[in-house]
């Protein structure tokens, strides 16, 4: 287990006294390791920590399980100063401030795309136990469930179910059905966009004689909002007044930002947590129940996936007729690999695999609003830490996050001062700011698959971005 936390963490971590802290002497007894990711300039992630803190001293004076969980800080910092000083606070280690590279290793290795969050993953495989330790902390606040591990959707669904004709049915109805979990709200614009597009896939599907049925589970600040929001859609609903069944639903899947669809298939087993971009990217439902595909177009329904992590994109010029098709296969025969090498491990695709052709549509940008979720909308935002920001292009941008409307293809090259070749092989990690290019006079299959190993084994030399 200590040689798993040296690889996550390296040899030393430190604490709050500036001493260093012995990775291999954590602990043998530890079984649980919440990371958390948080910024001294950020108001909930001071705010959070407070809570944690008396989560964590609660846990450690009283709880049988005291030996088995540690709490790790990631910080997003950008100033050592605030670093230390938010440090002097914990009682917990943290990442020394200057292991910026193991930080982004991490952001991108746990999928986190905003602060403050804790995850909570096993100190033995660093595989994650459960993706939303904020409603832990707040749901059980002395620790008695723990290691706070998944359990069946069918167990944390169960209970009635409303229609918005005042019908109600019961969380068995969904057995032997595909199921999309939405996490949704009515103040969120595009979650009601999202809803338009979702209701007629919904009554497509349907139609087509599937067995198919979605749950909204309700972000909303009041009954009201959500009897308003709810009455637009032909589906089911948790009730809004079992906020205890809403949040158990939110931490089953680890929600960070809304909307989010989660798909299931008939046996409660988690088929996507990408719903929302398979939806809008088939419009009439052929795919359904929406596998994950190995590559994707990036488009502007998907183009938030750019802030997910690292993301291999082919850039194609498809003004002759005929190129396209090619110029896609050279990165499928990788993607596909990638893909059952990590569902075989039952962990997330290091890397996504998009391609773009020239004249699209314009990117769009995130913003978070003052309920801790994501929200995907233009607006221009603040955050401590670009670097480390919910916006895919607050990184890129030196205005916030306005992105100008014009060709998309122009716009990603503009921001990522990407050459105007094409066909143009690249790799962007726009939380870490950097960006690899594929420096040759021919892209080939075997090319590209050297360059996906060569990136995954960390032996390429990263430009800025």
């Amino acid at each position: 287990m200590s040689e798993f936390l040296v690889s996550l963490f390296g040899e030393r971590l430190v604490n709050s006294e500036k001493a260093e802290v012995d990775v291999q002497s954590l602990g043998a007894k530890l079984s649980l390791v919440g990371l958390f990711f948080g910024c001294s300039l950020n108001a909930p992630c001071k705010q959070f920590n407070g809570s944690l803190c008396e989560f964590y001293t609660r846990f450690k004076k009283a709880c049988e399980h005291k030996d088995k969980l540690e709490i790790v800080f990631i910080s997003s910092d950008q100033d050592q100063k605030h670093w230390q000083d938010f440090l002097q606070e914990m009682p917990w280690p943290a990442l020394p401030f200057k292991d910026r590279h193991k930080k982004m290793k991490l952001w991108n290795k746990y999928k986190v795309t905003s602060i403050p969050s804790l995850v909570f993953v096993d100190a033995s495989t660093g595989k994650v136990v459960c993706r939303n330790g904020l409603l832990v902390v707040r749901d059980d606040p002395k620790g008695l469930e723990f290691p706070w591990g998944p359990k069946p959707f069918a167990e944390v669904v169960a209970g009635p179910l409303l229609r918005n004709n005042r019908q109600t049915a019961d969380g068995t109805s969904l057995e032997g059905h595909y199921v999309g979990v939405y996490f949704s709200a009515h103040w969120c614009p595009p979650c009601r966009s999202l809803t338009r597009v979702l209701v007629e896939s919904y009554q497509t599907v349907k139609e087509a004689g599937q067995k198919f049925e979605i749950v909204f589970v309700s972000a909303d600040r009041s009954e009201e909002s959500f009897k308003q929001y709810f009455s637009e859609m032909p589906w089911l609903a948790v009730p809004y007044s079992d906020e205890g069944r809403r949040s158990r639903l939110n931490r089953l899947y680890g929600i960070q930002g809304i909307p989010t669809l989660i798909l299931l298939d008939t046996e409660g087993h988690m088929i996507s947590r990408q719903g929302r971009v398979e939806v809008l990217n088939d419009p009439e439902c052929r795919l359904f129940p929406w596998h994950p595909r190995p590559v994707l177009e990036l488009s502007e329904s998907n183009a938030v996936q750019l802030h997910e992590g690292p993301c291999l994109v082919l850039f194609v010029d498809a003004e002759e007729e005929g190129e396209l098709e090619p110029a896609k296969e050279l990165i499928q025969p990788i993607a596909e690999k990638i893909m059952a090498k990590y569902k075989a491990k039952e962990e997330e695709m290091p890397l996504l695999f998009l391609w773009l052709e020239s004249s699209r549509s314009s990117l769009p940008t995130t913003w978070e609003n003052d309920a801790g979720f994501s929200c995907h909308t233009p607006r221009a935002g603040s955050g401590c830490s670009a670097a480390f920001s919910e916006c895919s292009f607050q990184a890129l941008g030196s205005d916030g996050c306005t992105l100008p409307r014009d060709d998309m293809s122009d716009s990603l090259r503009d921001y990522t001062n990407l050459p105007e070749a094409a066909p143009l092989l690249t790799i962007l990690d726009m939380s870490a700011r950097a960006k690899y290019v594929r420096d040759v006079e021919e892209i080939t299959p075997a090319e590209v698959e050297q360059f996906v190993n060569d990136f995954l084994a960390e032996k390429l030399k990263p430009e800025p971005i």
